[in-house]
């Protein structure tokens, strides 16, 4: 819990250099610092480790390395990196040698230190490259690996002052099981997402904070907090209150655990319609069906002479408000091909509509793309890695731990360093998944609460492209 996950591919890659230049970036932009202004050193250090570049790395990947070793002392990052320089991609590929560093080169028996470079006097300008230190002129021998032992000793000791901090669970974010399904949706819905110290955070669903944002990197624990997110609204309100639109991109697919399966027939009784899997087209069909609930709403709305759904609701209509949650929502929008453009527009649709239809969407990612569809995404949640929600002058989520995440109720909105922002907090929020027993016992119980007439959700799956037929020596192998 101290540290995340190693990353192992290209896409791990960009989510931690995007949160290497989020951490980089200066506190006040640059047009609006005095001409004399330095950037303020942090109190805290970055410390980013490549132990090997994935094979598909480009010139780009490359060039954004070598940019964080420039700009990265100045703002307390440091790079740690194997192998570099990398063999050119291409003839003529140009690969620079990393800025202000020191080289160390292995050899079989010993280790060969080198210079880097380096000033006597201390110039505005910062050290100068005319000036290197030559390095150690005699073979080193590094020290072994550290113990088995060791590590241990010292990992668990982090464990537990990490521990010691608070241990959140989430029946601490659920309502008393004697008062389930006892609030109304009509002025909006609500949920504990985490808490701050020992006191529980809520956030809204309303006509103010129609939407939500959240972003992390790999690890970050994006399919958590969804979880905890998604049992808190389902235990305090029921399904003619709530409604869920599922459409999970990731490669687990942990939303699926909300359908009908051969080990366990049971599904959340809240769901209406779910795509899992990493297929596009199933992710449109499911926003079509949203689209066109929407549409009805509309209609709705517009036969009783109102203009939000408070007042239909106090009309008499017995309408549940909808959240829709797209997991790694890039997924579904990247390329220009027909699916992505028909995805984009219905769910800007949804996003401009929803306030007053009682549609609230969720959107989830490890690197957010920035599109015009957010501005209407006020409440934003950055997990550990999952700052570029928030705007770029905001840094406080530059050094979450995991388990924890900033909740920023004013579209990302930052303020003065060390000041008190009463549109963010800083929360942990428990895994779901540490007491199986527990998520298995709630998702019976809701199942067994539902109506007895009541239909599971529609589940979309994308199947397999099939093979084509193997012809010549494939068939006869």
């Amino acid at each position: 819990g101290v540290m995340p996950p190693a990353v192992t591919d290209r896409a791990g890659l960009l989510s931690v250099l995007s949160e290497a230049e989020h951490w980089t970036r200066p506190v006040r932009p640059e047009g609006q610092r005095r001409p004399a202004a330095k950037p303020r050193r942090r109190d805290r250090t970055m410390l980013l480790i490549v132990a090997s570049l994935p094979s598909a790395v480009t010139d780009e990947d490359l060039a954004r390395v070598t940019a964080l070793a420039q700009a990265g002392p100045a703002a307390g990052l440091h790079l740690v990196i194997a192998g570099w320089p990398p063999m050119p991609l291409r003839a003529g590929s140009p690969v620079e040698a990393l800025q202000s560093s020191t080289h160390v080169a292995l050899r079989t028996s010993h280790a060969l230190v080198g210079g880097m470079p380096f000033a006597t006097s201390a110039p505005p300008a910062g050290p100068s490259p005319a000036e290197v230190w030559p390095g150690l002129s005699v073979p080193v021998q590094l020290d072994s690996d550290p113990s088995s032992h060791l590590m241990q000793h010292v990992s668990g000791e982090l464990a537990d002052r990490l521990a010691a901090q608070g241990h959140a669970h989430l029946m601490d974010l659920l309502p008393d099981p004697d008062h389930w399904w006892a609030e109304s949706s009509a002025d909006g819905l609500s949920t504990t997402i985490g808490l701050s110290g020992d006191a529980p955070v809520s956030l809204h669903f309303t006509d103010l904070t129609p939407h939500w944002l959240v972003g992390g990197r790999a690890g970050a624990g994006k399919t958590a907090f969804l979880l905890n997110v998604l049992y808190g609204l389902c235990t305090r309100y029921d399904p003619d209150e709530l409604q869920l639109y599922l459409l999970d991109f990731t490669d687990g697919g942990a939303l699926r655990q909300f359908t009908p399966t051969e080990d366990d027939p049971s599904w959340l009784p809240h769901a209406i319609e779910v795509a899992v899997g990493a297929g596009r087209e199933t992710g449109l069909s499911v926003l079509q069906s949203l689209d066109r609930e929407l549409h009805r709403r509309l209609a709705l709305l517009n036969d009783a002479g109102v203009a939000r759904f408070g007042q239909l609701r106090a009309a008499g209509a017995l309408i549940p408000r909808i959240v829709c949650i797209v997991d790694e929502f890039n997924k579904l929008l990247s390329g220009t091909d027909e699916v992505s453009v028909q995805a984009a527009a219905l769910l800007e649709s949804a996003a401009r509509q929803g306030r007053a239809t009682g549609i609230h969407l969720v959107m989830c990612s490890q690197a957010p793309r920035s599109s015009p569809l957010f501005g209407q995404f006020l409440v934003r949640v950055a997990l550990p890695g999952g700052g570029d929600v928030l705007e770029a002058n905001n840094d406080s989520a530059a050094s979450l731990p995991l388990g924890c995440g900033v909740v920023n109720t004013a579209g990302g909105l930052g303020g003065p360093r060390g000041a008190t922002r009463g549109h963010e907090k800083t929360v942990r929020f428990p895994d779901p998944h540490a007491d199986a027993q527990v998520l298995s016992a709630l998702r019976q119980r809701l199942w067994q609460a539902r109506e007895p007439s009541s239909a599971p959700p529609l589940v979309h799956v994308a199947l397999p492209v099939p093979r084509p037929p193997a012809t010549g020596k494939e068939a006869l192998a």
